[in-house]
């Protein structure tokens, strides 16, 4: 970890102009990517909360950044990603969003899951949430006041005003906004040393 310093992605293929890319500390990343900052900043405010971020743009830079929780949310009807890895789905680590919503039931079994495969762990469980749909991003959101979200614009103009207004919006460009659960802005946890230029 030391020698390299991650970029929001890195890639065993050789990296291209449009690309990020892992990179040794001190050279240019080839793209820059705009949530990059937005997220650093999230990272800043030492939030206690658990952070969702929903179809995110970030290239899972996020997972470098001393967030207490993470979570990555996106729309998958066709249950691509289920597909793709079904031990990740077996595992818990990606759940659908309706077993997101009964987490407390399927934990355990996860938990025993992970046990079997040599993993004395809930960490990994719902790390990814696919959604089947708009509408249940829309619950996830309603349902969970304690979380922080990242958002994209289409699912917040598809949130009620009484949602929205129990919790603080900040907008980060025309597409992207957190939407942060009742609380102090800033946290008391300690201070991080995460590198300038990562």
């Amino acid at each position: 970890m030391a020698a390299l310093a991650p970029t929001p992605s890195a890639s065993c293929s050789a990296p291209s102009a449009d690309r990020p890319r892992a990179r040794v500390r001190g050279e240019t990343a080839a793209t820059p990517i705009p949530a990059a900052k937005w997220l650093r900043w999230y990272a800043e405010q030492r939030r206690p909360n658990e952070l969702i971020a929903v179809d995110t743009d970030d290239e899972y830079y996020s997972m470098v950044l001393p967030i207490p929780k993470i979570r990555y949310c996106y729309l998958d009807p066709t249950q691509l990603a289920r597909r793709y890895a079904p031990h990740h789905a077996f595992l818990g680590i990606t759940v659908s969003a309706a077993q997101f919503q009964d987490l407390d039931r399927w934990e355990p079994r996860f938990r025993e899951r992970l046990l079997l495969w040599g993993l004395d762990s809930t960490e990994p469980i719902a790390t990814n949430i696919a959604a089947s749909s708009e509408d249940e991003i829309v619950r996830l959101v309603e349902t969970h006041p304690s979380d922080d979200f990242y958002l994209a614009a289409n699912i917040l103009s598809r949130l009620p005003p009484e949602v929205i207004s129990g919790r603080r919006l900040l907008p980060l460009s025309n597409s992207r906004y957190f939407l942060l659960a009742p609380g102090p802005l800033k946290g008391q946890r300690h201070a991080w040393d995460v590198p300038r230029d990562w």
